[in-house]
């Protein structure tokens, strides 16, 4: 039967393997490189608002210092790249609104994180509220 096969054929699904072989390694590599860091995607919502012009700061807990800011657009989305083995502060602010600080830990107990160290994608979305202050009607 498998003289039926021509030569042109065999070299085809050669070429095909190793795509694909050289695909897989790519995506192997590009997960590894991932590995040290968790991604949250997240989504401003604000109250009978829009969220444009809201800033979104990513903050170390133990160094003090701003890591990352985000402004976001209308679609109130934003993400970061958290290392693992740290604590954070996220704040949300917008002016004319409360500010709102989320602490996240990316803390893994040691023996979850020997079975596996791989985390998907953290989802989240933040509503803030206007401040009444800020409200004309309420002022006098």
């Amino acid at each position: 039967m498998n003289h039926f096969v021509s030569d042109d054929f065999k070299k085809g699904n050669v070429r095909i393997w190793l795509l694909c072989m050289l695909f897989m390694a790519f995506f192997q590599s590009f997960a590894q490189n991932k590995v040290n860091t968790l991604h949250i995607n997240g989504r401003i919502r604000i109250d009978n608002g829009d969220p444009t012009g809201a800033v979104v700061t990513l903050s170390n807990l133990k160094t003090k210092a701003d890591e990352a800011s985000s402004k976001v657009g209308n679609g109130g989305k934003f993400d970061f790249d958290l290392n693992y083995f740290s604590e954070y502060r996220l704040t949300v602010s917008k002016e004319d609104h409360y500010t709102k600080e989320i602490d996240i830990s990316t803390v893994i107990p040691s023996k979850v994180w020997a079975k596996d160290s791989i985390f998907p994608p953290f989802l989240m979305v933040v509503t803030i509220y206007k401040s009444p202050i800020c409200d004309p009607k309420l002022r006098r």
